[in-house]
Protein backbone atom coordinates (compact mmCIF):
# COMPACT_ATOMS: atom_id res chain seq x y z
CA UNK A 1 0.00 0.00 0.00
CA UNK A 2 2.11 2.96 -1.36
CA UNK A 3 1.34 6.94 -1.33
CA UNK A 4 3.27 10.02 -2.94
CA UNK A 5 3.13 13.06 -0.42
CA UNK A 6 4.10 16.14 -1.67
CA UNK A 7 5.32 19.04 0.51
CA UNK A 8 6.42 22.60 0.40
CA UNK A 9 9.97 22.52 1.81
CA UNK A 10 9.12 25.92 3.74
CA UNK A 11 6.30 24.99 5.42
CA UNK A 12 5.98 21.28 6.45
CA UNK A 13 2.21 22.07 7.06
CA UNK A 14 1.49 22.75 3.64
CA UNK A 15 1.48 18.88 1.88
CA UNK A 16 -0.83 17.00 0.10
CA UNK A 17 -1.10 13.25 -0.69
CA UNK A 18 -1.96 10.85 -3.55
CA UNK A 19 -5.30 8.88 -2.89
CA UNK A 20 -6.07 6.32 -2.97
CA UNK A 21 -3.12 3.73 -2.39
CA UNK A 22 -1.43 2.55 -4.99
CA UNK A 23 1.13 -1.01 -5.44
CA UNK A 24 4.30 -1.30 -6.60
CA UNK A 25 5.45 -4.43 -8.19
CA UNK A 26 8.65 -6.30 -9.31
CA UNK A 27 8.77 -7.05 -13.35
CA UNK A 28 9.30 -10.60 -14.26
CA UNK A 29 9.94 -11.20 -18.24
CA UNK A 30 9.64 -14.84 -19.58
CA UNK A 31 12.42 -15.78 -21.75
CA UNK A 32 12.50 -19.13 -22.69
CA UNK A 33 9.85 -20.61 -24.13
CA UNK A 34 9.56 -17.12 -25.80
CA UNK A 35 9.35 -17.09 -29.06
CA UNK A 36 6.55 -19.29 -30.16
CA UNK A 37 8.56 -21.26 -32.57
CA UNK A 38 9.62 -24.01 -29.87
CA UNK A 39 8.60 -27.51 -30.13
CA UNK A 40 9.19 -29.49 -26.62
CA UNK A 41 9.08 -33.28 -26.78
CA UNK A 42 7.18 -35.31 -23.99
CA UNK A 43 9.65 -37.61 -22.40
CA UNK A 44 12.46 -34.53 -22.67
CA UNK A 45 13.59 -31.83 -20.04
CA UNK A 46 13.34 -28.25 -20.90
CA UNK A 47 14.48 -25.37 -19.35
CA UNK A 48 12.23 -22.47 -18.04
CA UNK A 49 14.06 -19.05 -17.86
CA UNK A 50 13.10 -15.49 -16.96
CA UNK A 51 14.67 -12.49 -15.84
CA UNK A 52 13.11 -9.95 -13.51
CA UNK A 53 13.99 -6.53 -11.79
CA UNK A 54 12.26 -5.64 -8.03
CA UNK A 55 11.74 -7.44 -4.61
CA UNK A 56 10.96 -10.88 -5.84
CA UNK A 57 11.50 -13.65 -3.86
CA UNK A 58 9.53 -16.80 -5.10
CA UNK A 59 7.77 -17.83 -8.51
CA UNK A 60 5.15 -20.17 -9.46
CA UNK A 61 5.13 -21.79 -13.04
CA UNK A 62 2.15 -22.79 -14.65
CA UNK A 63 1.35 -24.65 -18.16
CA UNK A 64 -1.74 -24.28 -20.62
CA UNK A 65 -2.42 -26.53 -23.79
CA UNK A 66 -5.10 -23.69 -24.18
CA UNK A 67 -2.89 -20.85 -25.09
CA UNK A 68 -2.39 -17.82 -23.94
CA UNK A 69 -5.72 -16.66 -23.54
CA UNK A 70 -5.40 -18.21 -19.91
CA UNK A 71 -7.37 -20.64 -19.20
CA UNK A 72 -6.88 -24.30 -17.69
CA UNK A 73 -3.45 -23.47 -16.23
CA UNK A 74 -1.92 -26.25 -14.20
CA UNK A 75 0.76 -25.45 -11.65
CA UNK A 76 4.03 -27.33 -12.46
CA UNK A 77 5.88 -26.28 -9.64
CA UNK A 78 4.11 -23.92 -6.82
CA UNK A 79 6.99 -21.97 -5.60
CA UNK A 80 10.93 -22.08 -6.80
CA UNK A 81 13.38 -18.91 -6.15
CA UNK A 82 13.42 -16.31 -8.26
CA UNK A 83 16.87 -15.59 -8.07
CA UNK A 84 18.16 -18.98 -10.00
CA UNK A 85 15.95 -17.48 -13.29
CA UNK A 86 15.23 -20.81 -14.36
CA UNK A 87 13.33 -24.43 -14.03
CA UNK A 88 13.76 -27.69 -15.76
CA UNK A 89 10.64 -28.95 -17.02
CA UNK A 90 10.46 -33.14 -17.35
CA UNK A 91 7.09 -33.12 -19.39
CA UNK A 92 5.75 -36.52 -18.32
CA UNK A 93 3.59 -38.98 -20.49
CA UNK A 94 0.41 -37.72 -18.60
CA UNK A 95 1.01 -33.85 -19.60
CA UNK A 96 -1.60 -32.50 -22.31
CA UNK A 97 -0.04 -32.04 -25.56
CA UNK A 98 -1.12 -29.03 -27.82
CA UNK A 99 0.59 -27.13 -30.44
CA UNK A 100 -0.84 -23.50 -28.56
CA UNK A 101 0.96 -24.63 -25.60
CA UNK A 102 1.49 -21.51 -23.07
CA UNK A 103 3.96 -21.30 -19.98
CA UNK A 104 3.40 -18.50 -17.44
CA UNK A 105 5.52 -16.94 -14.91
CA UNK A 106 4.41 -14.81 -11.61
CA UNK A 107 5.36 -13.53 -8.77
CA UNK A 108 4.34 -16.17 -5.88
CA UNK A 109 3.42 -13.44 -3.54
CA UNK A 110 2.00 -10.98 -6.12
CA UNK A 111 0.39 -12.77 -8.83
CA UNK A 112 -0.41 -9.58 -10.84
CA UNK A 113 3.28 -9.71 -11.47
CA UNK A 114 3.47 -12.34 -14.43
CA UNK A 115 4.78 -12.92 -17.85
CA UNK A 116 2.90 -15.20 -19.86
CA UNK A 117 4.72 -17.05 -23.41
CA UNK A 118 3.76 -17.17 -26.98
CA UNK A 119 1.76 -20.71 -27.82
CA UNK A 120 4.20 -22.78 -28.36
CA UNK A 121 3.99 -26.48 -29.48
CA UNK A 122 4.50 -29.78 -27.06
CA UNK A 123 4.53 -32.85 -28.60
CA UNK A 124 4.12 -36.63 -28.43
CA UNK A 125 7.50 -39.33 -28.85
CA UNK A 126 8.23 -42.60 -29.45
CA UNK A 127 11.64 -44.35 -28.84
CA UNK A 128 12.34 -47.77 -30.77
CA UNK A 129 13.90 -50.15 -28.25
CA UNK A 130 14.40 -53.01 -30.48
CA UNK A 131 16.09 -54.05 -32.40
CA UNK A 132 18.59 -51.59 -30.87
CA UNK A 133 21.55 -52.57 -30.00
CA UNK A 134 24.83 -52.97 -31.70
CA UNK A 135 25.65 -56.18 -33.32
CA UNK A 136 22.07 -57.24 -33.57
CA UNK A 137 21.56 -60.40 -36.28
CA UNK A 138 18.25 -61.67 -37.09
CA UNK A 139 18.14 -64.23 -39.48
CA UNK A 140 15.13 -64.96 -42.52
CA UNK A 141 11.93 -65.90 -41.24
CA UNK A 142 12.40 -65.79 -37.16
CA UNK A 143 9.66 -64.28 -35.68
CA UNK A 144 11.07 -61.47 -33.72
CA UNK A 145 9.36 -58.23 -31.27
CA UNK A 146 9.73 -54.59 -32.72
CA UNK A 147 9.42 -52.80 -29.13
CA UNK A 148 9.31 -48.98 -28.64
CA UNK A 149 8.43 -46.68 -25.68
CA UNK A 150 5.88 -44.18 -26.21
CA UNK A 151 5.47 -40.76 -24.51
CA UNK A 152 2.54 -38.50 -24.58
CA UNK A 153 -1.19 -39.17 -26.62
CA UNK A 154 -0.03 -41.11 -29.24
CA UNK A 155 -2.67 -43.59 -30.58
CA UNK A 156 -1.25 -45.20 -33.16
CA UNK A 157 2.08 -45.50 -35.08
CA UNK A 158 3.07 -46.69 -38.38
CA UNK A 159 6.30 -49.34 -38.64
CA UNK A 160 9.17 -49.50 -41.38
CA UNK A 161 12.62 -50.43 -41.94
CA UNK A 162 15.34 -49.92 -44.50
CA UNK A 163 18.21 -51.92 -45.64
CA UNK A 164 19.59 -49.14 -46.46
CA UNK A 165 20.55 -47.50 -42.96
CA UNK A 166 19.10 -44.05 -42.23
CA UNK A 167 18.83 -43.19 -45.89
CA UNK A 168 15.62 -45.36 -46.65
CA UNK A 169 13.69 -45.97 -48.82
CA UNK A 170 11.48 -47.32 -45.76
CA UNK A 171 9.74 -50.76 -46.48
CA UNK A 172 6.53 -51.21 -44.52
CA UNK A 173 6.13 -53.35 -41.35
CA UNK A 174 2.40 -52.33 -40.39
CA UNK A 175 0.65 -49.36 -40.44
CA UNK A 176 -1.88 -48.43 -37.48
CA UNK A 177 -0.41 -50.16 -34.58
CA UNK A 178 -2.36 -49.58 -31.11
CA UNK A 179 1.15 -47.42 -29.61
CA UNK A 180 0.48 -48.14 -26.24
CA UNK A 181 1.01 -51.90 -27.11
CA UNK A 182 4.53 -51.36 -27.43
CA UNK A 183 5.54 -54.08 -29.51
CA UNK A 184 4.52 -56.07 -32.51
CA UNK A 185 5.49 -59.10 -33.78
CA UNK A 186 7.10 -59.34 -36.78
CA UNK A 187 8.90 -62.19 -39.15
CA UNK A 188 11.88 -61.47 -40.63
CA UNK A 189 11.81 -60.64 -44.18
CA UNK A 190 13.73 -62.01 -47.00
CA UNK A 191 16.00 -58.89 -47.22
CA UNK A 192 19.97 -60.11 -46.47
CA UNK A 193 22.00 -57.22 -45.56
CA UNK A 194 24.19 -55.64 -43.15
CA UNK A 195 22.89 -52.00 -42.58
CA UNK A 196 19.34 -52.48 -41.90
CA UNK A 197 17.64 -49.84 -39.31
CA UNK A 198 13.45 -49.67 -37.99
CA UNK A 199 11.67 -46.41 -38.32
CA UNK A 200 8.44 -46.27 -35.47
CA UNK A 201 6.53 -43.34 -36.52
CA UNK A 202 3.32 -41.34 -35.00
CA UNK A 203 0.77 -42.23 -37.58
CA UNK A 204 -1.16 -39.00 -37.07
CA UNK A 205 2.30 -37.27 -37.55
CA UNK A 206 4.99 -38.70 -39.58
CA UNK A 207 7.36 -35.59 -38.25
CA UNK A 208 7.30 -37.27 -34.86
CA UNK A 209 9.49 -40.55 -35.63
CA UNK A 210 12.41 -42.37 -34.25
CA UNK A 211 14.61 -44.92 -35.75
CA UNK A 212 16.70 -47.29 -34.02
CA UNK A 213 20.13 -46.66 -33.27
CA UNK A 214 22.27 -48.42 -35.30
CA UNK A 215 22.39 -50.82 -38.19
CA UNK A 216 21.28 -54.69 -37.60
CA UNK A 217 21.66 -57.76 -40.13
CA UNK A 218 19.65 -59.74 -41.48
CA UNK A 219 21.15 -63.06 -42.38
CA UNK A 220 19.92 -66.43 -44.55
CA UNK A 221 18.60 -69.12 -42.53
CA UNK A 222 19.26 -72.99 -43.13
CA UNK A 223 16.59 -75.78 -42.62
CA UNK A 224 17.65 -79.41 -42.58
CA UNK A 225 15.18 -81.30 -44.61
CA UNK A 226 16.79 -84.66 -44.54
CA UNK A 227 17.83 -87.40 -42.58
CA UNK A 228 14.66 -87.14 -40.75
CA UNK A 229 13.66 -89.35 -37.45
CA UNK A 230 13.03 -92.96 -38.86
CA UNK A 231 16.18 -92.50 -41.82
Amino acid sequence: NCKVRVQNPENPNNSNQSSPVFTIKGNITLTNPSTGFETWDAGGTYPINWSYVGPIQNVTIQYSANGSEGTNWVNLTDSTNASTGTWDWNITAGTQLSTKASIKVFDRDMPISESISANFTTRGTVKVTAPNASGTVLKVDDPYNITWTKYGSIQYVNIYYSNNSTNGPWKTVALNVIGSNQTHPWVVPDDIGNNLRVNVSDASNPNVYNLSSYDFKIIGGINVNAPVDGD
